[in-house]
């Protein structure tokens, strides 16, 4: 089910329209994440190796118009015999009133839009050992 965003948008020939098309819904959104990580140390190797997975539903309607667009114009006012048609006959307020619309369309808002990223790690970085590092101290100085 759509709901409306606001209020319609409503013209009529020869009038001033009410009411603002193109009307934006807040971008509300659920994320779900997992995540797994292990570190072993053996000697002067750490071995790590992790995981992450998401899920991620946002629902994101922008620039939809759900709330509508209408136009009256005075096509089915223009009596006593609509066949045939004349200038100065018919009233657009009078066609919203009896509800019949020349033209309108509401646009339909997307569903929930759902990414599944995922990631995965590994990393094995060697430990230099103390003595290196004092070399080097010792050269830069």
């Amino acid at each position: 089910m759509v709901h409306p965003l606001g209020f319609p948008l409503f013209a009529y020939s020869g009038y001033l329209g009410m009411g603002r098309g193109s009307q934006f819904l807040d971008q509300r959104g659920t994320s779900f994440m997992w995540v797994g990580n292990v570190t072993k140390i053996a000697g002067r190797h750490q071995l790590k190796a992790g995981i992450e997975y998401r899920v991620n539903h946002s629902l994101e309607g922008v620039g939809n118009d759900t709330s509508g667009s209408y136009t009256f114009d005075r096509t089915f006012t223009q009596g006593p015999n609509p066949t045939a048609p004349s200038v100065d006959r018919g009233n657009p307020i009078a066609s919203l009133l009896m509800g019949v619309a020349t033209s309108g369309q509401v646009g339909v808002l997307p569903m929930v839009f759902t990414s599944n990223p995922y990631a995965a790690l590994s990393q094995c970085p060697f430990l230099a050992p103390s003595r290196l590092s004092q070399w080097r101290r010792s050269a830069i100085a």
